[in-house]
């Protein structure tokens, strides 16, 4: 009796262990009625979806700037257009006459501010300025413009005006000293300089003439020098073939015969050089004479022009010059104050407003005319056409709607509770009820801070970008796009089912042996259906998946499995 309550007492504490799981395994003969699935490594990829509508964001309702009749449309809709390319256009026949009176105002007005500016021809003004600078100011003149303190001229006109009398006066005293130099043009000392020049000249002549004569004489005397040892070479030559006429053959006769020879034609030689320097030094010596005779000519003409006087041409140039620096002082003058004094202000001004308005004018037309005819403001598609040739518009209306379908956007919501784990950058994949078999990529581009809210619901606008570019998209098409927040690449997972959860913990039923074991593990991400095993399971090894009915919410086991606890046998003593 005593035995049998010690082994039901026994048998009660593991009923009571079995009932409470701790973080250690414990083996258990189950029937499996699950799943049996191994332990793999693989990549999860933990989505958030958004659903949506697909928006081409790029596009542009193109309105004529001004009123007008549509003279020809250019494309039509569906048509592909390029930036830039011209789509429709008014009649611009007015506005073209426009802008042709807006230039020919705007070259009036500029016309006439530059003939204000311009009150004397570029010729006037540089005779002016040459003339104050050249011409002589009085002294009077100049002491009365310095006193003008109260006229309207800085420090700087004033300091040019005295510079310019005194230039003037430079000018003159040089004309009258040039006119001076005209009446008496040499001095005693130049007519002394020349007379000595003469006698040089004179003498160079008579050295040139003597140095012609020597040079004649020695040249004839060389000549006649080698004249004379050619013939006695000739001689000797001659001489000697006659003493030895029958041995010319003998070899040292006729080697003494050919070196009389070569004397002889040496001597010619000689004498020809001697004749050819004989004519070099004589006609050196009649060229030194003859520029001899032309410097004593020369000096003998410089002597007796400065012994003459003064040039009377040179002398009535000079008084026309003086003459001609008075009268331009005068002019000068006059010039220069009429020069000075400038355009009237409020007239330079009035000119000026002219012109800018006439500038303006010009740009409103061309504007005017630029917009009647519309272009392409980038690549794309015609959507709509509402304009056709001969219809008149106002400036405004809409005539074309241009759409650029390379860029195509997912104007999506998202549930607050996944709001948290979007940012932009995210990589998603976009299906379309429309095209159900195309599986865009896209990325998100902007997460809104400010939610909305309907029915009580409250979900978040998130903008996506799809990549790439993909036949058939059309704006409004629905779009579930399945946002990847987190990617994990070679983790060991097992199927979400497959993890229980008791007093906070995660279990897995693993298969050893053949029995079950119930083992605590550590999760880390999960996807819709599969969970990663941080800790606790190894790859390779079974996990039982129990069947949806053999689990409750609880946690605890269904009746799907039935649980076969074995009593331990009690201890012998």
């Amino acid at each position: 009796m005593k035995n049998w309550s010690k082994a039901l007492l026994a048998l009660l504490l593991i009923v009571l262990a079995t009932g409470n799981l701790s973080c250690a395994s414990k083996t258990e003969e189950l029937t499996p009625t699950g799943q049996v699935v191994e332990v793999k490594r693989g990549t999860l990829v933990k989505t958030v979806s958004a659903t949506g509508n697909l928006t081409m964001p790029h596009q542009s309702t193109l309105i004529f700037g001004v009123a007008g009749v549509v003279s020809e449309v250019l494309v039509d809709e569906g048509d592909l257009v390029t930036k830039g390319q011209a789509l429709a256009k008014l009649e611009t026949d007015d506005l073209e006459r426009a802008v042709t009176r807006a230039k020919a105002s705007l070259r009036t007005a500029q016309i006439n501010l530059e003939k204000l500016k311009e009150l004397y021809t570029s010729a006037d003004k540089a005779q002016a300025e040459a003339a104050v600078k050249s011409a002589e100011a009085s002294l009077a003149a100049a002491q009365d413009a310095l006193e003008k303190a109260r006229e309207p001229y800085s420090e700087a006109d004033k300091a040019q005006a005295e510079a310019a009398v005194k230039s003037a006066e430079a000018s003159l005293a040089v004309a009258q000293d040039a006119l001076e130099d005209v009446l008496s043009p040499y001095s005693e000392d130049d007519l002394a300089t020349a007379e000595a020049k003469v006698r040089d000249c004179q003498v160079a002549l008579e050295n040139a003439q003597r140095n012609l004569t020597v040079a004649q004489k020695s040249a004839e005397l060389a000549v006649q020098k080698a004249q004379d040892e050619l013939e006695s070479a000739q001689k000797v030559y001659e001489d000697y073939v006659k003493a030895h006429i029958g041995n010319l053959t003998h070899p040292d006769i006729a080697e003494q015969k050919d070196k009389l020879w070569e004397a002889v034609l040496r001597a010619q030689e000689n004498l020809e050089i001697a004749q050819l320097q004989k004519e070099t030094s004589i006609a050196t010596a009649e060229n030194n004479v003859l520029q001899a005779e032309e410097a004593l000519k020369k000096a003998r003409q410089d002597l007796e022009d400065m012994k003459s006087g003064p040039d009377p041409v040179k002398v009535q140039q000079a008084q026309a010059q003086v003459a001609s620096a008075q009268a331009a002082l005068a002019k000068a003058k006059e010039q220069l104050e009429e020069i000075n004094a400038g355009p009237d202000p409020l007239d330079l001004e009035l000119k000026q407003i002219q012109v800018e308005l006439a500038q303006l004018s010009l740009q409103e037309a061309q504007e005017k005319l630029e917009k009647a005819t519309l272009l392409a403001p980038f690549d794309g598609v015609v959507a709509v056409v509402k304009v056709e040739a001969g219809d008149m518009v106002s400036a405004g209306t809409p005539a074309i709607q241009l759409v650029d379908t390379s860029q195509v956007e997912v104007e999506a919501t998202v549930d607050e509770i996944d709001v948290a784990q979007l940012k932009p950058g995210q990589p998603a994949i976009i299906t379309l009820d429309a095209l159900p078999e195309a599986r865009l990529r896209g990325r998100v581009t902007f997460v809104s801070p400010v939610a909305t809210m309907q029915a009580g619901v409250v979900t978040y606008p998130v903008r996506l970008e799809i990549e790439g570019s993909v036949e058939g998209l059309r704006q409004g098409m629905t779009a579930v796009a399945d946002i990847v927040v987190e990617r994990k690449e070679n983790v060991l997972w097992v199927p979400s089912r497959a993890i229980r959860t008791i007093r906070g913990q995660s279990v897995v039923q693993v298969l050893v042996d053949g029995k079950i074991e119930e083992r605590t593990v550590q999760v880390g991400m999960s996807d819709e259906w599969r969970t990663e095993i941080v800790e606790g399971l190894r790859e390779g090894e079974k996990v039982l998946v129990p069947t949806p009915s053999a689990t409750t919410s609880s946690g605890r086991q269904g009746p799907a499995f039935r649980r076969v606890v074995v009593p331990l046998a009690p201890r012998r003593k």
